[in-house]
């Protein structure tokens, strides 16, 4: 089931009907256009109809533990894991793999450290000192 993912698309519709609920009325104040002011109460009633979708369904989709992402973590990491030995000085590649590391190990700090000082010890050793 892809409960989140309902979720995730309700409130980007809320933000995008917010968007809408501000410029609308905005361009109908500014042209004298009543039917673009009018349109105010009901984007606002079509972002809380939004906002309460999307909050139902991430509830529930916390209740029935339905978050798919968490399924890929394995080969996700392995990938990264590739990524990152084959070109250590990407810092692109070692943030995302110390990110999914972090979430996969169940928030151990352990491997996100060791990735994170591999990755930052030759900078801090290459920096210079200014003095003022």
């Amino acid at each position: 089931m892809l409960i989140t993912e309902l979720g995730y698309f309700a409130l980007l519709t809320a933000f995008v009907l917010a968007l809408l609920q501000v410029i609308l009325p905005t361009i109908g104040v500014i042209r004298n256009q009543v039917a673009w002011q009018r349109l105010a109460p009901s984007l606002a009633w079509a972002q809380f109809a939004a906002m309460i979708t999307s909050f139902g369904a991430l509830i529930a989709g916390f209740y029935y533990n339905d978050f798919l992402s968490l399924e890929a973590t394995d080969s996700a990491i392995e990938a990264l894991s590739r990524a990152y030995r084959l070109s250590p000085d990407n810092e692109e590649i070692a943030t995302t793999y110390a990110q999914i590391s972090f979430f996969a190990n169940k928030v151990s700090l352990m491997p996100v450290a060791a990735v994170y000082y591999k990755m930052s010890l030759p900078k801090i050793h290459s920096m210079k000192v200014r003095r003022c």
